[in-house]
């Protein structure tokens, strides 16, 4: 695996470990009092980054398995057709 979707890859998993503990968060103020305005407000902005942040995820992987495949296309052998005249 390239390196540079290896790094994506870790920052993707690194976000769903970042993910689970907003989440913990937000059961533990779920449990106190607080208004349903502020938990709609906080669910709306943590899904929203985190819909942000996976696209770019997906782009990022998307460009890198380009430039991968033409690196690739790159180390083939050309069969070069060439005239000769006699």
């Amino acid at each position: 695996m390239p390196l540079e979707i290896q790094t994506i890859y870790n920052a993707a998993t690194l976000n769903d470990r970042y993910r689970e503990k907003l989440n913990s968060l937000k059961n533990d103020r779920k449990t106190q009092n607080i208004n349903v305005y502020s938990i709609w407000s906080m669910d709306t902005s943590t899904n929203m980054q985190n819909r942000n942040v996976l696209d770019n995820i997906n782009e990022d992987i998307n460009d890198s398995l380009q430039i991968y495949e033409r690196e690739n296309d790159y180390s083939k052998p050309r069969g070069y057709n060439i005239a000769y005249s006699s």
